[in-house]
């Protein structure tokens, strides 16, 4: 039987690259091609189109708030915030959800970065995750 180790990182810069493709239960027989491309903490979008959005940290730290945005290129386009006040300096554990739907062209590329550099994040795929699914194909919009 094989033992799960809870891993918290620290992010010195306040960027979080350790994504990966999840396995998907909803993998169609047919072969299709992937909607974005994962370099270190860039997800680059593949194929223009509607999609949705969403990223969750679960932060296990000493400070009372936690914050991090998604970009899109180079403008933030979510901020999650969470506080939970503690008159003491031990870690705390905090789960910040956001999500929305955008309009995305190829090439676009998303970051997901903590507000404040040097903040503890548990890092399990239940826990902090980042993706986007596309909802519809929009093959040129303004």
């Amino acid at each position: 039987m094989e033992s799960v180790v809870e891993i918290a990182s620290r992010n010195e810069l306040g960027l979080h690259t350790s994504w990966k493709i999840a396995p998907s239960n909803w993998d169609s027989p047919l072969k299709t091609t992937p909607l974005v491309k994962i370099d270190g903490a860039i997800l680059t979008v593949k194929q223009s189109g509607l999609y949705f959005i969403y990223a969750q940290v679960h932060y296990l730290d000493e400070h009372s708030t936690n914050a991090y945005e998604v970009f899109i290129n180079t403008e933030p386009f979510l901020r999650c915030i969470t506080s939970a006040f503690s008159e003491t300096s031990f870690p705390k554990a905090n789960t910040c959800y956001t999500a929305a739907a955008t309009q995305l062209r190829e090439g676009d590329k998303l970051f997901l970065r903590d507000i404040e550099p040097l903040r503890y994040s548990v890092l399990q795929p239940s826990k902090t995750f980042f993706g986007l699914i596309r909802m519809a194909p929009i093959a040129d919009f303004s």
